[in-house]
């Protein structure tokens, strides 16, 4: 069974390799206190652990987060793929992350609003992937996620900074680096 426990914050930089930073969602650099507390469910990732906001019976919002430091080498248009562990459609109108790099927009998905049963990828894979686009100049930035639903939970945000290459696992981790020697 699955081992729950409570995440604990560590001063990490992710940093671009081959046009990508790849963040595991509990390598996270801050995140907020309060009523709802994302929680690590290790090993349930593909690659590592995976996050969720507890306890599930509260609607988390914006105010319920976790930030990522990362550094790029690249700038202009990137893809933002955010990997998600399978939740049904429980409440027929989809469930939603959201996030925001640095001040820019924030973005929220519905990465489930539209399923109404029927068989798809995602059951056999047991991923969701979903893809946004945002723009950025190179230098340190901190992405902020936060979940608008309960039962979202959080595998890994992938940046692709030129073609995605097709994995089952998805790229390999980015190098963390402690931003205390930086």
């Amino acid at each position: 069974m699955a081992e729950i426990r409570r995440l604990k914050s560590e001063e990490y930089l992710s940093k671009e390799i081959d046009q990508s930073v790849v963040i595991e969602a509990a390598d996270f650099n801050e995140k907020s206190q309060g009523e709802v507390v994302w929680t690590e469910i290790a090993d349930m990732g593909k690659t590592f652990s995976a996050i969720t906001p507890l306890p599930n019976n509260i609607i988390p919002s914006k105010q319920n987060f976790v930030c990522y430091d990362f550094e790029t080498s690249s700038s202009g248009e990137f893809q933002v793929e955010v990997f998600l562990s399978p939740s049904l459609n429980w409440n027929n109108s989809g469930l939603i992350y959201g996030y925001q790099i640095d001040d820019g927009a924030e973005v929220e998905i519905n990465f489930n609003g539209k399923y109404k049963g029927e068989l798809g990828n995602w059951q056999a894979d047991r991923i969701i992937r979903s893809l946004s686009v945002a723009k950025l100049e190179q230098g340190k930035h901190r992405l902020l996620f936060y979940a608008k639903s309960p039962d979202v939970i959080l595998q890994k945000i992938v940046l692709h900074f030129g073609e995605i290459k097709e994995t089952y696992l998805g790229r390999n981790h980015s190098d963390l680096i402690n931003s205390g020697v930086i």
